[in-house]
């Protein structure tokens, strides 16, 4: 996990178009960014969709609470993401990989995580790059099983630079491997968090707590998956 979620995750090899997103329904404020992005990225890559032994209800609440989920990771020993809410709304995520970005929601609903992040990524071999990323999450409960599901993730990555995203053919396999290698570790990291939960809750929190987790962050996940 540790080269993944600056987020995506940070959740990569051909992002969404612009027109597969339901952008009627995208913050009016991150609309124009994700189409921008989106249609005309400098290079996409994917998680090819994969199946989770958990509800989507499971899932949809770690994608909601990130940083919580962040710290639990950090705690079970799946993952060291340094994730952030910021003031003025949004979250701040650093893979501690070389990937660090201010990342918003621009839409959120079952089934669907689309977060627009603006930052920067160290690539071996090249000077930093500073861009702008759509990232997305689609998840669904598997037809013959509504207590498993199928997710997949996806990004479109854009770099800052005019000249650059028009110069940058020649790297665009590095950066595709760097992406899909930080977004694939993402989505492995919250696979495992989400299928220990929904396989033994009871148990996790035990884990949680043998690993020194701060008294906050076990009562919310009390609140959240021990509640009856």
């Amino acid at each position: 996990m540790r080269s993944a979620i600056a987020l995506g995750l940070l959740c990569v090899a051909s992002a969404a178009p612009a027109q597969d997103l339901p952008l009627d329904r995208l913050a009016a404020g991150d609309r124009a960014e994700v189409v921008r992005i989106a249609s005309d990225p400098t290079v996409r890559a994917r998680v090819p969709a994969q199946r989770v032994r958990c509800r989507p209800a499971t899932y949809r609440r770690l994608l909601a609470e990130l940083p919580l989920a962040a710290r639990w990771l950090r705690a079970l020993d799946l993952g060291d993401y340094a994730i952030e809410d910021l003031p003025a709304g949004g979250f701040r995520v650093d893979d501690r990989a070389g990937a660090r970005a201010r990342c918003r929601r621009a839409l959120d609903e079952r089934g669907l995580l689309v977060v627009v992040a603006r930052g920067t990524l160290d690539v071996r071999a090249l000077p930093t790059i500073r861009g702008a990323g759509v990232i997305t999450v689609r998840y669904a409960a598997l037809p013959d099983d509504p207590r498993r599901l199928r997710a997949r993730a996806e990004v479109a990555f854009r770099v800052e630079s005019g000249l650059l995203h028009l110069v940058t053919r020649p790297f665009e396999r590095l950066l595709e491997r760097v992406l899909a290698a930080k977004l694939a570790a993402l989505v492995r990291s919250a696979t495992a968090l989400a299928e220990a939960i929904e396989r033994d809750p009871t148990g996790t929190y035990e884990r949680l707590r043998a690993a020194g987790a701060a008294s906050s962050d076990l009562e919310a996940y009390r609140e959240r998956f021990l509640a009856f």
